[in-house]
């Protein structure tokens, strides 16, 4: 299993609970730095929509991968609170 910071665990979480659907950093309150970390470790997918360049955290559009959907579900009470 692969490890996760407490920061990459909810961000993890906050994505849809699907493989299809795509949310910015911005909408689900995490870093670029936190997504790309999640995207080196294969677990989301990302793509430059309309403006990234000029706002990242907004114009980036990230999603889960078939492994971080499965790590997801096995991780989902790591942190729970």
């Amino acid at each position: 299993m692969k490890k996760l910071s407490r920061s990459q665990f909810h961000a993890l979480h906050q994505l849809p609970n699907n493989t299809h659907e795509a949310r910015s950093a911005y909408q689900i309150g995490a870093s670029i730095a936190t997504m790309n970390a999640l995207q080196k470790k294969g677990l989301v997918t990302g793509y430059a929509g309309l403006g990234y360049f000029a706002f990242p955290r907004s114009g980036l559009s990230w999603k889960l991968t078939e492994a971080g959907l499965k790590l997801r579900k096995e991780t989902r009470h790591q942190y729970a609170e």
